[in-house]
């Protein structure tokens, strides 16, 4: 991925303009989750004033990367680059978006060395509140991604957004602002700011997403302006101003379990891997939202692969396609025929290939898939099953894990005539 050093700004008049139809003072005061110490902002814009060069990333998924947007420079994370552009202009900003749709902190966490750190970005706000299931996996999961973040060698100022499910608020921001609070990061939310507007019929949900989960043009600036607006406050108060910031809060205890900070990704290069039919791809990516590369493709019934890793976490990305039939897999964990996970490469969606990860080993224990996703925040009462499959993954979340070495083989078990794709696995991730 290559950073986009364009200068030009597209905060301009018709875009605060467009910000200001719909955000109010009520709407701009509830947006503010928590505030975090405003130092690392503070310092930012100071080396901003002066004129240095400083790198701003955006790491999340669809909405950052995008989504819905009429172009790429009418996204909320471009539009706030173009806030820092006009509003220092002695500065020399380079825009990094490492958005990807339909993507958590889980991964996030592993394409941190690929699509993050190369930049050495010294501002990164941080999105996944609509793609991480409000459960204590990604919980964890979301707080390795900080610790990570928050250990580079040059500390980037941070930010979160929580953005939302528009039709119903649903989004998981308990558990992501209890890690930005802990670690004293500010926690930008959209839905605090704009779904009692909704539910007043202050602003219908189609002026800002006609989808009900991705932001239009105009939900998009909104997003931008809850950010500028805190961001020029914080510049009038201490930067313009003579008010001087608190340092923030040092965190050194993780608040979870902290199982997850070190998840990787192996992929096609790996001498753990062994292949019986699987084939390694080499072929070039093209940029990070080239997902399907660097992994491994399989064709025929009994084609298989098995990766040995020493750790307590395990997930499984492949890809679900829209281009079928095409071949489905099991996962069999240290032998254990008994219990199989199947991995369907058969998407029943129709807007794209999934990048799917599924989740089958959290703190040394075997989960499934289907308790992981039961544990996404609803208002309905939960059902029996969802129930006690929330339950469970909380008894997990508390226990230390236990690093050991594990198997885990996947084999296909299905194949079909007229098969218009292979199986794809893309990697596995482990801790």
């Amino acid at each position: 991925m290559k950073p986009d050093k364009l200068t030009d700004t597209y905060w301009d008049e018709r875009k605060e303009a467009m910000a200001k139809k719909y955000l109010t003072s009520k709407m701009i005061g509830r947006s503010i989750a928590y505030e975090g110490s405003p130092e690392p902002l503070v310092e930012l814009m100071k080396r901003a004033k002066k004129g240095e060069k400083l790198t701003l990333c955006f790491l999340g998924g669809s909405i950052t990367q995008g989504s819905l947007s009429s172009t790429p420079k009418t996204c909320y994370a471009y539009l706030v680059y173009s806030w820092f552009v006009k509003r220092f202009p002695k500065a020399k900003f380079t825009y990094v978006n490492a958005g990807i749709g339909g993507t958590s902190s889980q991964f996030g966490i592993t394409r941190l060395t690929e699509n993050v750190t190369p930049y050495k970005p010294d501002f990164c706000m941080v999105e996944f509140s609509v793609n991480d299931p409000a459960n204590p996996l990604f919980r964890e999961s979301y707080e390795g991604l900080i610790r990570r973040l928050r250990k580079f060698p040059k500390q980037p100022a941070l930010l979160i957004m929580n953005n939302l499910f528009y039709d119903t608020g649903i989004n998981s921001q308990a558990e992501h602002d209890e890690i930005g609070e802990a670690y004293d990061i500010t926690c930008i939310s959209v839905r605090d700011a704009v779904r009692p507007e909704i539910e007043s019929g202050k602003i219908k949900r189609e002026e800002l997403s006609p989808d009900g989960l991705h932001p239009n043009d105009a939900g998009h600036a909104v997003l931008a302006g809850l950010v500028a607006d805190y961001l020029e406050k914080l510049c009038a108060e201490y930067v313009e101003g003579r008010k001087k910031p608190e340092a923030p809060i040092v965190t050194i205890k993780p608040v979870t379990v902290d199982a997850m900070e070190k998840l990787k990704r192996t992929q096609y290069r790996s001498k753990a891997v062994e292949c019986k039919g699987f084939k390694p791809d080499y072929s070039k990516k093209a940029d990070l939202h080239d997902l399907f590369k660097h992994g491994w493709k399989a064709f025929k019934k009994g084609d298989s692969i098995t990766f040995t890793f020493t750790g307590s976490e395990l997930a499984i990305q492949y890809r679900k396609t829209i281009h079928r039939p095409t071949p489905v897999a099991e996962a069999v964990i240290d032998g254990d025929k008994a219990h199989p996970i199947i991995l369907d490469g058969n998407f029943d969606q129709d807007w794209g290939d999934h990048l799917c990860i599924d989740t089958l080993m959290y703190h040394g224990e075997r989960v499934t898939p289907d308790e992981i996703n039961a544990g996404r925040v609803q208002f309905a009462k939960p059902t029996k099953k969802e129930a006690e499959a929330e339950a469970r993954l909380a008894s997990v979340a508390e226990k230390q894990p236990e690093r050991k070495k594990h198997t885990v083989t996947i084999r296909i078990i299905e194949t079909h005539k007229d098969d218009k794709v292979p199986f794809y696995l893309v990697s596995f991730i482990t801790a």
